[in-house]
């Protein structure tokens, strides 16, 4: 019913019924996702008519104030994972990949092996986005997350396996976005979604934990969680790891003062890391190599 009326007219008491049924259901994550996106979305079109660089499909709905403002923020339904897997567990979502289809499988263990990219970011990239051609070839991704305007640039080199994986990717979609499966009806490739990742990973950990691999179930998220663990206990310093997975570079001194492009740091990072990947596979531990960042004048 709400959606056949005018979005000016929307009240906060319309709003309120519409999120209470996720809580219910014992979504509240979701729900607050929800309240995220409609708060963003009035904003937008509260400052579009005055915005000379907004779309001018979010123009002229005479919207004057946003419902969504008064509304609680719902961040207690936010709370910080803690699932990391461990060694054997690590081994068996290894092992476990081959049994995925190609292009999924591709994007996920390059996920792993580039030290836990957001997959997002990973499956924008397009063919020309890559170099395998130089040695160490080179992966440039664009982070959105938060509030940029202007995308992050956000590049990693290319080592290894991850170079080999790319190259094979590439071999199968030459142009266009690199993880894309067969054309569609208008002979473009369709690009992988996030979907598709998350489904994999979700289908991956319930037969772990059937086969009693896992302790519990696991997300995408998780694996991130698990990188940047394994990287801390290889001595990779936070400075470098947040290079390496572009986050917490939102600071004064990284906005406007620090263009160092750390491409040393995140090599040396990388190889420790394949090893130790490596090594996880085959049973055994890894010796820690401290990774410490570059001096500069």
């Amino acid at each position: 019913e709400l959606v056949d009326r005018k979005a000016a007219e929307i009240k906060p008491a319309d709003l309120r019924p519409v999120l209470a049924r996720l809580v219910d259901a014992k979504k509240g994550r979701t729900a607050g996702k929800a309240r995220s996106y409609l708060h963003a979305a009035y904003a937008a079109a509260i400052r579009a008519d005055f915005d000379p660089d907004a779309p001018e499909a979010l123009c002229g709905f005479q919207i004057e104030s946003n419902p969504v403002s008064v509304m609680p923020s719902m961040a207690h339904h936010n709370r910080a994972g803690q699932r990391v897997l461990n060694e054997p567990e690590l081994r068996a979502y290894m092992a476990r990949l081959s049994q995925r289809s190609l292009m999924t499988r591709l994007a996920l263990e390059l996920d792993l092996m580039l030290g836990g990219q957001r997959p997002t970011q990973l499956l924008r990239a397009q063919a020309s986005d890559v170099d395998v051609t130089s040695s160490p070839g080179e992966i440039v991704l664009l982070d959105l997350k938060g509030a940029r305007r202007q995308p992050r640039v956000h590049v990693l080199p290319l080592i290894g396996r991850a170079r080999e994986i790319v190259a094979e990717a590439l071999s199968i979609n030459p142009t266009g976005p690199l993880f894309s499966n067969m054309a569609g009806d208008d002979g473009k490739p369709i690009a992988l979604r996030m979907d598709t990742l998350s489904a994999a990973v979700t289908d991956m950990a319930k037969a772990m934990v059937a086969a009693g691999e896992a302790r519990s179930s696991f997300s995408m998220r998780d694996i991130r969680r698990t990188c940047e663990t394994q990287l801390a206990a290889l001595s990779v310093s936070k400075d470098i790891r947040g290079q390496l997975l572009s986050h917490g570079l939102g600071g004064l001194q990284d906005k406007h003062y620090d263009r160092h492009g750390y491409w040393t740091e995140k090599i040396k990072a990388l190889r420790a890391w394949e090893k130790r990947l490596k090594t996880v596979a085959e049973g055994g531990r890894a010796t820690v190599t401290s990774i410490k960042r570059a001096v500069r004048a």
